[in-house]
């Protein structure tokens, strides 16, 4: 837009100077000078070849002429001095006006449009701290059934069961760190294994994301994968607010398995942690 006006005005600018300087006094020509007086017209006639009248008079007009248009072309290149100005000062405007917007849009975040559907099932966001970074949060619960995959005592199981917050990062559309939270303040939830952040072992999600869909997948995909407690890779054995790992493995169910345990175990339910369900000789860590 700034540009265009700057072009108009320039050319504007050429139209004046180039009528200005198009007046040209020699290219007038006229018929003898002509004299009137009263009510009598007098024709002057040649008496000297040497310079006639009529030259005398358009030397005189040259003189007169060339001052006027050197008026001319001084109010003009006053006109154009404060058009430049003024296009210079709309120009500036403009420039600014637009570093600012392009600023903006630099820092503009398109949030991916979460709707109720996915808010039931446990999702939101937050902008990350750079450019086109989501922190994405869904909710879900720790509850380990296996230990090396064998199966906890199912009341014991149900005491573990605990609310959390599955944290996942990306900027743009790559998927950069998974690590669970606590539910209030986000500070990392502490399991067996958690070491700031958590240890995933073989555990690999995808890299990629395009819908919210995806992000609730991998959540419950971890979810699923804590339900076992790898006693090979134990970060902590003494989380906060769980019991101490050894105590967990006392409570592992040495009973032949049958189809019937096998369906209880699985059919769990994961009714959350209470401090009046533990057994006084288990050790838990506060």
């Amino acid at each position: 837009m700034a540009e265009d006006i700057t072009k108009k005005a320039e050319k504007e600018i050429k139209y004046i100077y180039e009528k200005v300087h198009s007046v040209d006094l020699d290219k007038i020509e006229t018929e003898g000078v002509t004299l009137r007086a009263g009510n009598k017209v007098m024709r002057l006639s040649v008496i000297d070849a040497g310079q006639s009248i009529e030259d005398e008079i358009r030397e005189e007009f040259r003189a007169l002429l060339n001052k006027r248009l050197l008026q001319i072309m001084e109010d003009v290149n006053e006109k154009i001095s404060g058009m430049s100005m003024f296009v210079s000062n709309v120009k500036n405007d403009y420039d600014k006006k637009e570093r600012e917007l392009n600023k903006k849009l630099d820092n503009a975040r398109v949030m991916p449009e979460i709707n109720y559907d996915h808010a039931r099932n446990g999702l939101s966001i937050a902008k990350g701290s750079s450019r086109d970074s989501i922190v994405w949060f869904v909710r879900g619960i720790y509850a380990p059934k296996t230990v090396d995959f064998k199966p906890i005592e199912t009341k014991f199981a149900q005491k573990l069961i605990t609310d959390i917050i599955f944290q996942i990062d990306t900027v743009g559309n790559k998927i950069t760190n998974l690590s669970t939270h606590k539910v209030i303040g986000l500070d990392y939830f502490s399991h067996y294994h958690q070491n700031n952040p958590d240890c995933w072992n073989k555990f690999k999600w995808d890299t990629t994301w395009k819908r919210p869909e995806d992000i609730i997948k991998i959540a419950r995909d971890a979810e699923a994968v804590l339900e076992n407690i790898n006693s090979s890779s134990i970060a902590k054995h003494s989380p906060a607010k769980l019991p101490h790992f050894d105590t967990v493995r006392n409570h592992i169910n040495t009973s032949p398995s049958n189809k019937k345990s096998e369906k209880i175990r699985k059919e769990m339910l994961r009714t959350g942690i209470s401090t009046d369900m533990r057994v006084s000789d288990d050790i838990w860590q506060t």
